[in-house]
């Protein structure tokens, strides 16, 4: 089955693209974080088949410019569509919190039509729009039945909203309201204070230290204006991937990504991102009021597309991205009761994206805990895992593929992702053998290339308290 097919071999190409994560800040892009599903998989043979079925994944550059990528499926009447713009918060510029707000208000009118009747529009023919603005990118979504008396209306409303935005100024008041409420909710919030400190500390002076939600001084001068000016220079076909799946005909999608880009602004693809700043060694702690301390740990690491992609994602399941069975959750949890969990991951993306370990402890075990996690990560680092652990991780992380994404919509943003981030498309069937090729030498080369122990960058927000007794590895 295509559906089947398509699963085992993009789901972990792209590392995933998420709408709704990304803590502090919903970033698409992380290689392998905590288990996000029940262990369902345990009996799963290690001698998995890697003989998958290679689904026919069309892509092009159609006449003014974008990036078109479509996988056929007629097993549903439906078409799913990724609109994905290089438009995220990493342009914000001098104007913290922009993208997302431009990116929040395409459906509050257009030059022809008012905000009730764009959502009216949609609601008449069964249509899903969703839209979401992130660190690398601004994006647009669409799910709507292939029938042509509905898909139609659909992309005709789809193209207006992306193309001939007006941002209504009672419109943009009332979205500048609602970011400044959730910036002052963050700051009762250690998570999110701690989040945005570790972006802030480890990309000082990068455009990934931007708050892709704005601050409580940028907010308040945002205009019109100023949306219009970021639409009109990233809101463009050569900035743009667009990504459909669904019930239609090769020729139709051709049409249909003629017709979503036909009346975009005429504006140039977006430049590349400097360079991330070198890994450096510091320390920064901020005081909270709680019984918990909120502990980041972590360094710039990995680009999108990188070739050790596959044997950090696989180390990295044996070290913190397998949560409680992982060596961090065994030593932080089992054995030292430190914290209920931790986890690690790596998050690759246009330029060299982070990684990171975070746990939250008593303020009382915080140096307790940062002491434990440098061990188990220099000792990782220096020894790399055991055969055991690596087929373990091999098994895991392709058997979670077949869980991944059993849907058009999964599936569209899988190929959505390689296309904004220029992966060769051959690499999409080549995932599962890679990852089934890893070696323990090949995990110890690269996590000694990208991480040094020596120079991390931690963050702690919490009450200062007195350090707890160790507790002993014999108990």
């Amino acid at each position: 089955m295509l559906v089947f097919a398509l699963i085992a071999v993009i789901a972990l190409l792209s590392l995933t693209e998420r709408d709704d994560s990304d803590s502090p800040e919903n970033n698409p892009a992380e290689i392998s974080g905590p288990d996000q599903q029940i262990k369902a998989i345990e009996n799963i043979s290690p001698e998995i088949d890697l003989n998958w079925q290679n689904p026919e994944v069309h892509h092009w550059v159609n006449k003014d410019g974008a990036r078109v990528y479509f996988v056929a499926n007629d097993q549903i009447p439906m078409l799913d569509i990724r609109m994905i713009f290089n438009a995220g918060s990493a342009r914000d510029g001098t104007t913290p919190g922009v993208a997302r707000l431009t990116n929040s208000l395409l459906a509050a009118g257009t030059s022809s039509r008012n905000a009730t009747e764009v959502a009216a529009g949609f609601e008449q023919v069964g249509a899903q729009f969703g839209l979401g603005a992130y660190r690398d990118m601004a994006m647009v979504r669409l799910r709507s039945l292939s029938a042509l008396n509905q898909l139609m209306p659909a992309l005709d409303l789809l193209a207006d909203l992306v193309s001939s935005p007006i941002f209504p100024a009672d419109a943009v008041e009332r979205d500048k309201n609602r970011m400044l409420a959730g910036l002052k909710h963050q700051q009762q919030s250690p998570s999110s204070i701690a989040g945005n400190a570790f972006y802030q500390t480890l990309f000082e002076g990068h455009p990934y230290s931007i708050p892709g939600e704005g601050s409580l001084k940028s907010i308040p001068g945002l205009q019109a204006a100023d949306l219009s000016r970021f639409h009109l220079q990233y809101y463009s076909a050569k900035n743009l991937t667009i990504a459909l799946v669904g019930a239609i005909s090769v020729n139709q999608a051709k049409q249909i990504a003629d017709r979503l880009t036909r009346d975009l602004p005429n504006g140039d693809s977006a430049s590349s991102l400097t360079k991330s700043p070198a890994a450096k060694a510091l320390r920064k702690h901020i005081e909270f009021d709680s019984s918990q301390t909120h502990i980041l740990i972590g360094t710039t690491a990995i680009k999108r597309g990188s070739p050790d992609r596959f044997a950090l994602m696989v180390g990295n399941e044996v070290l913190g991205g397998g949560a409680l069975t992982s060596l961090l959750g065994k030593e932080i949890r089992q054995v030292r009761g430190l914290s209920y969990s931790v986890n690690s991951r790596f998050i690759p993306m246009q330029a060299e994206g982070p990684f990171q370990i975070s746990l939250q402890t008593r303020n009382d075990q915080t140096e307790q805990a940062l002491q434990t996690i440098q061990q188990v990560l220099l000792q990782f680092i220096e020894q790399g895992p055991t055969a055991e652990q690596l087929a373990d991780a091999k098994r895991q992380l392709i058997g979670n593929s077949l869980f991944g994404n059993a849907s058009n919509s999964g599936i569209v943003g899988q190929l959505g992702s390689v296309g904004f981030y220029k992966l060769p498309v051959e690499s999409v069937f080549q995932t599962q053998q890679q990852i089934q090729d890893v070696t323990i030498e090949q995990v110890k080369a690269a996590f000694q290339h990208y991480l040094d122990p020596e120079k991390l960058t931690i963050i702690t927000v919490g009450a200062h308290a007195e350090m707890a007794p160790p507790v002993s590895n014999d108990q």
